[in-house]
């Protein structure tokens, strides 16, 4: 009886610390999309790409009047409805491909890879290394492309199907800052 005692305390304080560990870790959902988690962590990376990359773009663009202005919420905004349109593309083309939807990926960007500098580019103009941008950039454009040609042959458009999708979706957003309106990452 006197050990059960230490035994509970012993599984809260261990349930605690995992539990602090999986949160200071950024593996908590910001988002759901039809089912699919998006964690705090692959929100933080790819913002992190997208602010260096809209930096890299205000330098290029300096005295020019093309480069708007955006601010960190616009940013992290445009981040979050990325992730979850890619989370709907990936949901479709799964269901258009099926399990071929991988191979196809493969080789459509296996050809940048191979690009001499590539990898040092991508450091520079996106601050991440190439497999990172691969995993976040390149695989979700393959795979959106792969289902734009897709409804193509069925003679549909993406942006319609998109639309459809968003609609149709169930999409949860975690934020105080954040909401889904239906089609769109919205302010509050």
């Amino acid at each position: 009886m006197k050990y059960k005692l230490y035994i509970v305390f012993l599984t809260i304080v261990g349930a605690g610390a995992i539990a602090l560990f999986f949160a200071s870790s950024g593996y908590y959902p910001i988002a759901v999309v039809g089912g699919r988690v998006i964690t705090a962590k692959a929100f933080a990376k790819d913002y992190l790409m997208a602010e260096m990359y809209y930096k890299n773009v205000l330098k290029s663009a300096v005295g020019s009047s093309t480069a708007a202005e955006l601010t960190e919420e616009q940013i992290q905004q445009s981040v979050l409805y990325m992730l979850i349109e890619n989370e709907l593309v990936d949901i479709g083309a799964q269901k258009e491909v099926g399990g071929s939807v991988d191979d196809l990926v493969n080789k459509k960007i296996g050809e940048v890879a191979t690009e001499p500098g590539i990898e040092k580019e991508i450091e520079a103009v996106y601050g991440v290394g190439f497999n990172d941008f691969k995993s976040e950039i390149l695989v979700p454009q393959a795979k959106r492309d792969i289902l734009t040609g897709n409804l193509l042959l069925k003679g549909k458009k993406i942006e319609d199907w998109l639309a459809e999708a968003k609609k149709s979706s169930k999409v949860i957003i975690f934020s105080g800052k954040f909401y889904w309106d239906g089609k769109n990452v919205s302010v509050r």
